[in-house]
């Protein structure tokens, strides 16, 4: 039997949590898999009476998302602490000998074939895609959890149309992707991967970016895919989570 970690950290509404836990708890399993979930509670304790008690630890500090209906306005100290929550999450699959671990954000929605779709594509890093209006003052400008590299001041790059690219049902290659990303034990069972930034990468404090390149480094042949059947939601603001509740969600019974 081929064991899956389900984690994250989580600092989230509790009803936007709930929503979350629905959508893992109704997960089709595999075959020949079992699911564990694990969650690291940022500030958080509130959510811990969702959870069994071999679910959850507590991460507390003094650092807090700055969060409202326009965007979430991260600083420093939060890259910081989502680094030290997303490498524990890894140090105790590799400690506990997991065949994978599947890191999904505490505000994505997953279809029910997620884990089908992403275990039979057969990849050592692969990511279920999701499409967000960063900024509610742009709501035309949807992007993917996913893009192909940084310039050197920081903004991220997609190269030959790979926007269009996503929109058709597909396994795709990609350079960075996070949020809701399978990776197999040949990845995390190499010590030297984590999520801390690479302070000689001054582009970039986003641990996922740190993640997707010290693998690059570490295995040059690696391949890293989005997959975009099934695409899973994502309940950024108060409002997306508004649209949910009144209709989206009927569709996906």
């Amino acid at each position: 039997m081929k064991k899956i970690l389900i984690t994250a950290p989580v600092h989230q509404d509790i009803k936007i949590f709930k929503e979350y836990l629905w959508s893992l708890n109704r997960l089709e399993i595999p075959e020949g898999y079992e699911v564990h979930k694990y969650f690291y509670l940022h500030n958080s304790n509130n959510l811990k009476k969702f959870l069994q008690s071999n679910e959850y630890e507590i991460f507390n500090d003094n650092t807090k998302v700055e969060q409202n209906e326009i965007t979430h306005i991260w600083k420093i100290e939060n890259f910081s602490a989502v680094s030290q929550m997303r490498t524990k999450a890894l140090e105790k699959a590799r400690r506990e000998k997991y065949d994978y671990i599947f890191s999904v954000d505490s505000d994505v929605i997953l279809h029910k074939k997620t884990l089908n779709d992403l275990l039979s594509r057969e990849k050592d890093i692969i990511s279920k895609i999701y499409w967000t209006a960063w900024d509610s003052r742009q709501p035309w400008l949807l992007l993917p959890n996913c893009y192909d590299s940084r310039s050197d001041n920081g903004r991220i790059v997609y190269k030959d149309q790979n926007i269009e690219k996503y929109k058709i049902m597909g396994t795709y290659e990609t350079g960075v992707t996070g949020a809701a990303i399978l990776i197999s034990s040949k990845i995390f069972n190499e010590p030297l991967i984590d999520y801390y930034p690479i302070k000689v990468l001054s582009t970039s404090y986003w641990e996922d970016y740190a993640f997707c390149v010290k693998c690059k480094c570490l295995f040059p042949d690696l391949k890293i895919y989005i997959d975009t059947i099934h695409p899973a939601k994502h309940l950024y603001r108060q409002e997306d989570y508004n649209n949910w509740i009144k209709g989206e969600k009927e569709l996906w019974n």
